[in-house]
């Protein structure tokens, strides 16, 4: 049973709407109309899907070195990532499906998977993000320029600056 299959059983009423394999050939696309534009950055390995509105989302690796990361699924879960629903995607989009044991049906390709968060929760873990990196660089800042006192080791403007630099005027040797 392929995934699109599955999709229509699921969902009946997008059975017109989904894009059959026949459909989607270069044959039947009328490649003077589509409206490419390849300077946006969104080109590599994974499909760049819009977001859902009011909704944020990032692909989530769920495999590594060939086994399943437990480890990393549950991280983002924590932090509120939940997978896109299959059935969310437009009709155009042709977005990858695979199946993952743990998540089921999922839209994903090469053991990453599309997942999405609320904006409302996304700006507060943002907002943490940028709070945790301001404080790290006020601490480097204050490490690297605070007064230090004679003899101590480390970064820092010394406690005292002595000058100990004399300038002489030498006579240079006249030629004969």
């Amino acid at each position: 049973m392929t995934a699109s299959s599955t999709v229509t059983k699921k969902n009946p009423q997008n059975r017109e709407k989904r894009v059959s394999r026949e459909q989607e050939t270069w044959d039947n696309i009328d490649i003077h109309d589509l409206d490419i534009n390849i300077d946006d950055g969104n080109v590599g390995p994974l499909p760049h899907i819009e977001p859902q509105p009011g909704m944020a989302q990032r692909w989530m690796r769920t495999i590594t070195n060939g086994e399943y990361d437990a480890k990393n699924v549950a991280k983002m879960q924590n932090k509120h990532w939940r997978k896109r629903s299959v059935e969310s995607i437009p009709a155009n989009i042709a977005a990858p499906i695979d199946h993952i044991e743990a998540l089921g049906e999922t839209i994903g390709a090469s053991g990453m998977v599309l997942v999405e968060r609320p904006l409302a929760i996304h700006e507060k873990y943002s907002s943490h993000v940028r709070e945790a990196n301001q404080a790290q660089r006020e601490a480097v800042d204050r490490s690297l320029f605070q007064t230090k006192a004679a003899g101590d080791t480390g970064f820092g403007v010394p406690h005292a600056v002595e000058d100990k630099t004399v300038a002489k005027k030498i006579a240079m040797p006249v030629d004969d």
